[in-house]
């Protein structure tokens, strides 16, 4: 009885029991179903083709993409090609129709959801947020040297599709500033500070390829132009999820020149390297639904680094 006793306690602590095992083997049917038939066919898909397709004529990208992950009937009639074409020409509205309709036929073969998939793009309906961390040191009094610091801000970028963008640096985390940025739908209305709690910088963009351009000028700086070349990539088909920072420039209208912000200082210059590569941790795009939950909203105490992968 003792060794029985034993086995079972053996058993238990290896195996527990878990609420779910007694679902194990047990074929459930949805409400309404009959007793030995499949589930009743969504009413969706009762539809005729042509008033299936007239509804699916207004929903945008990801409503598009979520409808191919419900069943195969909906995959199929979310995957026509023609109903991709109002997302493409939103997603490169700058580039004009005549533009479009020439590079879906000539590099596309004509299909609007293939062009839509593998063309970059930069996205519009969300934010790309950068979080850069540095570590600043005490100063040093005498032989005692004070703690040091891990510095955490964010750089935030949302573009839109006529060509001019908002641009915020704060050290608030994506959940405070996300609505702010969700509500400046007329960029024509943000002034040009770059300091405060509501402070938004707008500036103007340009997509070439897989590069994009961006420079913005600060407040009561009308001479000097801060520009960057980004480069969009996906991790996965039509993502065009992150921004890869390549280089950030200070350009003087005044004196026709420009100086590159990350090289590294000269030798014998009192300037930290590490500084000069601040703030070119690679953008991460995120949904404005997902901004109230997402990662980056962590305090830096549980979240010290941040890779994007």
């Amino acid at each position: 009885m003792a060794a029985a006793a034993a086995a079972d306690d053996w058993t238990l602590w290896h195996r527990p029991l878990r609420p779910w095992h007694a679902l194990l083997g047990v074929r459930l049917r949805l409400p309404g179903a009959g007793a030995g038939g499949a589930p009743p066919p969504a009413p969706l898909i009762l539809l005729p083709d042509a008033l299936l397709h007239k509804i699916l004529r207004s929903v945008d990208a990801a409503g598009l993409g979520a409808c191919q992950c419900v069943c195969r009937a909906l995959r199929a009639a979310a995957r026509d090609a023609s109903l991709w074409r109002t997302p493409c020409l939103r997603a490169w509205q700058a580039s004009g129709l005549k533009a479009n309709h020439a590079q879906v036929d000539r590099d596309y073969g004509g299909d609007w959801r293939r062009m839509f998939l593998n063309r970059p793009r930069v996205r519009t309906d969300g934010l790309y947020v950068s979080r850069n961390t540095y570590i600043h040191k005490g100063v040093a009094e005498w032989n005692v040297r004070n703690s040091v610091h891990l510095v955490c801000y964010y750089r935030y970028l949302r573009f839109f599709g006529d060509g001019t963008f908002l641009y915020k640096t704060t050290p608030n985390v994506v959940a405070k500033v996300a609505p702010m940025l969700l509500r400046r739908q007329d960029t024509g209305r943000c002034n040009g500070l770059t300091h405060g709690a509501e402070s938004v910088t707008r500036g103007r963009w340009k997509l070439k390829g897989t590069s994009v351009y961006t420079a913005f000028r600060h407040e009561g700086s009308s001479n000097t132009e801060i520009r960057s070349h980004l480069r969009v990539r996906s991790r996965a088909p039509g993502g065009n999820d992150r921004l890869d920072v390549l280089k950030l420039m200070s350009y003087s209208h005044l004196h026709q020149q420009a100086s590159d912000i990350t090289e590294a200082p000269p030798e014998g210059s009192h300037e930290e390297a590490n500084a000069c590569a601040r703030g070119t941790s690679t953008y991460v795009f995120m949904s404005w639904r997902a901004a109230e939950s997402h990662e980056l909203n962590l305090p830096i105490d549980k979240l010290d680094f941040y890779i994007p992968g």
